[in-house]
């Protein structure tokens, strides 16, 4: 048995040669038996599989073939009973307060405060800015 075929049994029946399919373990003995890497390999496998062996399996939660199950058909998970938050209290008397109609109306409020603000002027100055005065500025010059 070659090396490449040795590794191949390795890997889908394990480091016990007397898993292996009846044609197979006669030749993998002698393998193992004339290259000392095919019995470091073999060894080295023998030493995984104990660690795997050796650690502990944590059982799955109560109720998880369930959840993977309502999940899986699309049936909605029921969450525990939350308070509703800050915002969502002071709104809950508007019918139409949803969250996707915040962005649009802030804008149109927005909107609306700055034509608003812009048109509304206390001062009797009402003389434009000049943009290049205020751009180039130079210390002295308006002293």
């Amino acid at each position: 048995m070659d090396k490449n075929r040795f590794l191949e049994y390795i890997d889908i029946y394990g480091a016990d040669i007397g898993t292996w399919p009846e044609g197979a373990r006669e030749s993998a003995a002698s393998a193992v038996e004339l290259s000392p890497e095919l019995a470091l390999v073999l060894e080295d496998e023998f030493r995984f599989e104990a660690l795997l062996s050796g650690s502990a399996i944590e059982e799955p939660s109560p109720g998880l073939e369930a959840r993977i199950i309502s999940v899986a058909s699309g049936a909605k998970r029921r969450s525990p009973e939350r308070s509703p938050g800050f915002l969502a209290g002071l709104f809950s008397g508007i019918p139409l307060f949803v969250p996707r109609f915040a962005l649009p109306l802030l804008l149109v409020v927005g909107i609306a405060a700055g034509y608003v603000l812009a048109n509304y002027s206390e001062s009797n100055n009402d003389e434009p800015v000049q943009l290049a005065g205020v751009l180039f500025y130079d210390e002295g010059i308006y002293e």
